[in-house]
């Protein structure tokens, strides 16, 4: 029988006799090194038993590990396996998916091009003077913002009064074709962490008349026209407990156009801007079926619907962007009522205001996550909506169709540079403008302008394979199992927000090669790189730099430490670098660690890299020691 410490030295992989059943599967007999890779011998040892714990704990199939220390490399590691399934080794050369990583290195490219001089951090993104020029541009961001302002939602009580929600805070009543009728305009409110951008849609109705509001993070609310959550509101939670109300698996909380609820049954009818409706619960959107829907005229009407109510007899209504109505069935939304005129209150200077500001749209904001854009752009149904047929490896749809998309059917969060919010669509759109700028696709600049300058040309997009060899396989988990996934091998470029391909290794080189230290060539000038590393707002995002996400302690922020992860379906990542930093009383200044797995599943990568640091920052290694110099 294995001992303890034969247990926990799965990584080593001579012996796979673990006491759980997520690792119960038959191992090859071929012996096969506990890792592979050069490291100084004085945190060696303590850096193999870190990683140990952190692989037996996390489950992690094979990951490489590499760490620098005032511009030298003193080690770089693998562990574990590339194939988990034919017990293939991870070697340092062993590259996997790093997911939102990726950021840093395409924020790099765009720093080139302003040394080039091509393009600054304050220069629009749209506009005469911007680099996204065209009526196009324009004419989706206004269909976006009249989607969404004024009116935020519609919904029909018992006595076939419509109520409707202004985005300035403010509730009517009124008929269908007069939206004000027979009220004031009174306050409403939201709950606590709400705000009226955060609504998705209301509907009103179930046997005692109540009124229901679903949000952009997936929680939801019960009470009155006045108080949205007077009655109850269900915080959706990260770990356990409640998770969000559900929708069909093929949209987002986004494309949702309208939500109506039978006046007598919490029966929810959910419309979304793809063409397609589903009926369910409350806190199941899709619980009973889904279907396809008409709009009078063309089915591009469907994207400009602003609110859905469901009225007495079953009745669906409808109400439109160009001040047009009608009324229908679930299934026709002009059935019993083509097109008429409806009107409501003239708030019209937050439709002009709200599209102003994406005038002052930087680049700077796209880079910091402050834009006001947010999530990612979707394919399919930007597909959808340009009815375009796509295939991602033979026919990939047009970046410009996927950011259109965006503009027309999502709201802009909030005013550039006034809050942070993480925006995967923000980063892909970097990628649009560095091709747009240089006239390379974002993937063939980095490699010409930033990879290849520090010999990183084996970094590269997720979906595109060089050498078969150097590749080491995405992993899930699935019912107790690690499942060993085919690596792609058709050439498709991805997102620049997360596409990029590496090791642990090319992360630190890149690091070293933006540290402004003489050991190793810089890519970028150090006024650049300083630049890169600053936070463009710091009152209002004081976490953030450009592609970096920073921690600063003190107000000056001469104390720093820069990282950044990233999470993909079949690999996790995590960079850091410390500048005049401490941890836990130890000096870690001028220490960079990165890590890559081969694994979809959240590792807590940071608190391994953290630990490894503190090894580095008590260990004497001498000034000679870098492996860059002896490596190939």
């Amino acid at each position: 029988m294995p001992s303890f410490t034969q247990l926990l030295l799965f990584v080593t992989f001579t012996s796979l006799s673990l006491s759980t059943a997520v690792f119960a599967r038959p191992v090859r007999n071929n012996p096969v090194s506990k890792h592979q890779g050069p490291c100084h011998n004085s945190v060696s040892n303590e850096i193999n038993e870190l990683v140990k714990d952190a692989v037996v704990k996390n489950k992690i199939p094979g990951l490489t590990v590499s760490v620098s220390k005032n511009g030298r490399m003193v080690c770089n590691k693998g562990y574990g396996y590339a194939n988990w399934q034919k017990k293939t080794p991870m070697t340092p050369r062993s590259r996997s998916q790093i997911g939102s990583v990726s950021k840093v290195i395409v924020t790099a490219g765009m720093m080139k091009l302003l040394e080039q001089g091509k393009v600054s951090l304050q220069t629009p993104v749209y506009g005469a003077n911007g680099v996204l020029k065209g009526t196009a541009y324009q004419k989706a961001m206004g269909q976006g913002t009249r989607r969404y302002r004024p009116i935020i939602d519609m919904a029909v009580g018992k006595n076939k009064r419509v109520f409707t929600w202004y985005f300035d805070g403010k509730v009517t009543q009124g008929s269908s074709k007069d939206l004000d009728k027979y009220s004031q305009p009174q306050n409403f409110t939201v709950p606590p962490g709400q705000s009226f951008n955060s609504i998705i849609a209301i509907a009103k109705g179930g046997s005692q008349n109540r009124v229901y509001a679903w949000y952009d993070d997936g929680s939801y609310s019960i009470g009155t026209p006045t108080d949205l959550d007077a009655f109850e509101y269900k915080k959706k939670k990260k770990k356990g407990g409640f998770k969000g109300y559900r929708i069909p698996r093929e949209n987002q909380r986004d494309n949702i156009v309208g939500i109506g609820m039978d006046t007598n049954k919490e029966i929810t009818y959910t419309w979304y801007h793809d063409g397609t409706i589903s009926s369910g619960s409350v806190t199941n959107l899709k619980s009973r079926w889904t279907k396809k829907y008409t709009t009078p005229g063309n089915s591009s009407r469907r994207y400009n619907i602003v609110g859905t109510a469901v009225s007495g007899n079953n009745v669906k209504l409808a109400w439109y962007s160009d001040k047009k109505a009608s009324k229908g069935s679930t299934t026709n939304l002009s059935s019993i009522k083509g097109l008429y005129d409806y009107q409501g209150r003239n708030i019209e200077g937050s439709i002009s205001s709200w599209l102003n500001e994406y005038k002052n749209i930087q680049v700077r904001h796209l880079l910091s996550h402050t834009s006001g854009l947010t999530r990612s752009g979707v394919e399919p149904q930007a597909a959808i909506k340009y009815n375009k047929s796509f295939d991602k490896y033979t026919n990939p749809l047009p970046y410009r169709l996927t950011h259109l998309y965006v503009l027309s059917t999502r709201k802009r969060l909030f005013a550039p540079g006034s809050r942070y919010k993480y925006s995967n669509h923000g980063i892909g759109l970097i990628g649009f403008l560095i091709k747009q700028i240089s006239g390379d696709s974002y993937d063939i600049f980095l490699k010409k302008h930033i990879l290849n300058p520090i010999g990183l040309g084996n970094v590269i997009a997720r979906r595109t394979v060089i050498n078969p060899n150097l590749d080491a396989n995405p992993h899930s988990f699935r019912n107790g199992k690690i499942i060993t996934q085919k690596i792609p091998t058709k050439n498709h470029p991805g997102s620049a927000a997360g596409s990029l391909k590496a090791t642990a290794g090319d992360l630190v080189r890149f690091m070293l090669a933006t540290d402004k230290l003489p050991n190793h060539k810089d890519v970028l000038k150090p006024e650049t790189i300083d630049l890169m590393e600053s936070r463009p707002f710091p009152s209002t995002a004081p976490n953030v730099a450009h592609g970096w996400h920073i921690k600063c302690k003190d107000s000056a922020c001469t104390q720093s430490k820069l990282s950044h992860s990233g999470k993909t379906g079949g690999g996790t990542a995590y960079m850091v670098k410390f500048k005049n930093y401490q941890l836990s009383n130890i000096d870690v200044s001028g220490i960079n660690v990165a890590i890559t797995t081969n694994f979809g599943k959240s590792s807590k990568l940071s608190k391994l890299a953290h630990n490894i640091a503190r090894k580095l920052g008590t260990a004497n290694i001498p000034e000679n020691y870098d492996l860059l110099n002896v490596e190939p």
